[in-house]
């Protein structure tokens, strides 16, 4: 599988985990199946761009973050400017 569908699974999964949100509860949000879910998650299925701006939606954050080239969690702080 393509590195950005890997890097995107990785972000979804990143994000749904820092809301404490279940697989279900996301996928039942976004109307995609809790195993789509986890198939996009692990990079093993490529989602079409509405699957992802439905997810995104579901996470609240927009879907420009799921395709940074940046960890969901920010990155390093230190390095940033104040």
């Amino acid at each position: 599988m393509e590195e950005i569908y890997i890097r995107v699974g990785r972000k979804l999964k990143e994000y749904r985990a820092r809301r404490a949100q279940t697989q279900a509860v996301i996928a039942e949000k976004a109307g995609i199946s809790i195993a789509f879910l986890s198939f996009l998650e692990n990079g093993r299925k490529k989602g079409s761009l509405e699957s992802y701006d439905k997810l995104a939606r579901a996470l609240g954050i927009g879907l420009d973050r799921l395709f940074r080239n940046t960890p969901a969690n920010g990155g390093n702080r230190k390095n940033r400017k104040k």
